[in-house]
């Protein structure tokens, strides 16, 4: 048994390690830059017990909305789906340092994104295994949700990956998960799975594939497995890449073609291909080439390093998303450019993967602040978005934000998404605050997810974008008064009403029954001109399930339209 510990504890290396190819994203060191330790021991000792909040929190300003969808601190690495079959419903998870044992943290939303449920996601069962790390999410075609995550013993001699499955939009998951590998020693450790459901109209429908590292002490290795039964079990994993080789990334196209990104000697990004479901391969291609972001400091590349050379660590893993009309794959990463740390890339494939564009930078501030942990996804009109944390506001480099950008005219349209800012420095622990975001789309609204320190600890924020905000600037006035219908609709209890004034004005906005009778008031109050929000609660108005007329009334001029609150 003290062999197994200490074997353990020389293989929990820090996840970010230059050259050196043990990787482990399961610890980080803490801050005096002493022994490795596990994130929810680290957090422990920085925050001591988790924060309890009363419920979700919403703020909306300019046409955006964020919901803190997290009712105890402690949580981070979200990732978030959109069920095909229902636009409105949202599966996220993440980390959650409060956790142990057989449970992992998920969250669903049946109303767009609005109102948030925690759940637990039960693993793989065995009782040696305390922790878990680097959870993922997808949907197949028909609405079955599937997740992945790296169960483990904290010190000992064991981890694997497992997967587990939700028929019933994430409410409820297997009691548990199925097996894609196990390692009964600590010679091997298994690292960031990504997972992906194909969604065509083919024989491989509802395919479910999983890529991942698995993390040796003189090389890595960039796994693959598959599953054709809904996760029930899945294929004996291949090796798909060796060496200094890290995080996967893994989409399907709608013609059934598998591709695996990953990144390869911290500085290029490598795509391989498969058209036979995952049975076979081609020869890698690289699609970009850069200097890793960051600064190289002790076995880790870190941004916004301070006098004790701490700072957020930073990877320049490869994200990819598909076009679902025409296949055109688009691939971001971040990268140093000249004394500029960390910037965001995108390169596309017309070809299926043979060949790839230029990178071209998509933030496109005129500063060297830090934009890092990309997300990216393309919609059912062919837009591509793309998500990262940012640094612009602050000229220390420190206050870090969400942007979001969209490709309007040729020109990326860069768009600021996040109510609140935040300095890493507040919650990292020791160089951890998060390795990755997420990023979804359901038609109507960008939805990126991210971790979130305005509370000075560990939160989940998801942003809902609506679409046609992020073809223009924050700053842009409108140039007449108009009035969004409210997302959701049908709703309950709470939907979103978006309008746009061009001057400053008094706006009211009225609620009425099919007869015409006033059933609330949600606003009476002076505006100023630019994009605005306001959510209404049915809830707290008592109202009946039916349908109701909301009016916004600008400076004697009247928009109306209707929505639909279903109990």
């Amino acid at each position: 048994m003290k062999r197994s510990v200490t074997i353990a504890v020389v293989l929990a290396i820090s996840f970010l390690t230059g050259l050196v190819v043990w990787n482990f994203s399961g610890t980080v060191s803490s801050e005096n830059g002493g022994a490795k330790k596990p994130k929810s021991v680290l957090y422990q000792e920085k925050f001591g017990s988790a924060v309890k909040y009363n419920g979700s929190q919403i703020f909306a300003e300019d046409g955006i909305t964020n919901v803190r969808i997290n009712t105890t601190s402690g949580v981070s690495e979200p990732k978030i789906a959109v069920n095909p079959v229902d636009a409105n419903n949202f599966v996220a998870v993440s980390n959650d340092f409060s956790l142990s044992g057989n449970k992992g943290r998920v969250f669903y939303s049946v109303d767009g994104g609005l109102n948030w449920t925690s759940g637990i996601i039960p693993l793989s069962g065995l009782n040696s295994f305390e922790d878990a790390t680097d959870p993922v999410i997808t949907f197949d075609a028909d609405g079955n949700a599937y997740y992945a995550v790296i169960h483990y013993q904290v010190f000992g001699s064991g981890d694997g990956l497992y997967v587990n499955k939700s028929i019933n939009k994430g409410l409820t998951w297997n009691s548990t998960a199925a097996e894609v590998k196990r390692n009964n020693d600590a010679l091997l450790f298994e690292d960031r799975p990504a997972i992906a459901a194909d969604l065509s109209q083919l024989a491989t429908r509802n395919n479910i594939y999983v890529a991942w590292t698995s993390v040796g002490k003189n090389s890595n290795s960039i796994l693959f497995a598959y599953s054709t039964n809904g996760a029930e079990t899945f294929s004996t994993p291949v090796e798909l890449a060796a060496g200094l080789v890290h995080t996967a990334e893994v989409k399907v196209d709608m013609q059934g073609n598998v591709y695996v990104a990953y990144l390869e000697n911290d500085n290029t990004i490598k795509v391989i291909k498969s058209n036979n479901a995952g049975v076979t391969f081609t020869a890698p291609v690289t699609a970009a080439s850069f200097e890793h972001a960051g600064e190289f400091v002790t076995k880790a590349f870190l941004l916004k390093k301070n006098v004790n050379g701490m700072g957020v660590r930073v990877r320049s893993y490869p994200v990819i998303a598909i076009d679902p009309n025409t296949n055109k794959l688009y691939l971001a990463f971040t990268a140093k450019e000249g004394v500029d740390l960390a910037n965001i890339y995108l390169t596309e494939s017309e070809d299926f993967g043979a060949t790839w564009s230029s990178q071209i930078k998509v933030n496109d501030d005129a500063t060297n602040s830090d934009q890092f942990m990309p997300a990216l996804a393309v919609d059912e009109n062919s837009k591509v978005y793309i998500m990262w944390q940012d640094s612009r506001s602050d000229a220390q480099n420190l206050m870090t934000d969400t942007y979001i950008a969209s490709k309007d005219a040729g020109v990326f349209v860069n768009q600021k998404v996040s109510s609140g800012s935040f300095n890493p420095s507040g919650i990292l622990l020791g160089n951890y605050m998060g390795d990755y975001n997420g990023l979804a789309v359901n038609g109507s609204m960008v939805i990126p997810i991210w971790t979130d320190g305005r509370a000075n600890n560990f939160d989940v924020f998801v942003g809902l974008v609506p679409s046609i905000v992020t073809t223009v600037s924050d700053k842009t006035i409108p140039q007449q008064f108009n009035v969004s219908q409210n997302y959701p609709n049908p709703f309950n209890p709470s939907t979103i009403i978006n309008y746009s004034i061009p001057n400053e004005g008094f706006v009211s906005i009225k609620l009425f029954d099919v007869l015409g009778e006033e059933a609330a008031v949600l606003l009476n109050s002076n505006q100023s001109a630019g994009n605005h929000s306001i959510v209404f609660d049915a809830a707290s108005k008592n109202l009946s399930s039916g349908t109701y007329i909301y009016t916004v009334n600008y400076n004697g001029n009247n928009i109306s339209k209707k929505m639909v609150l279903t109990k």
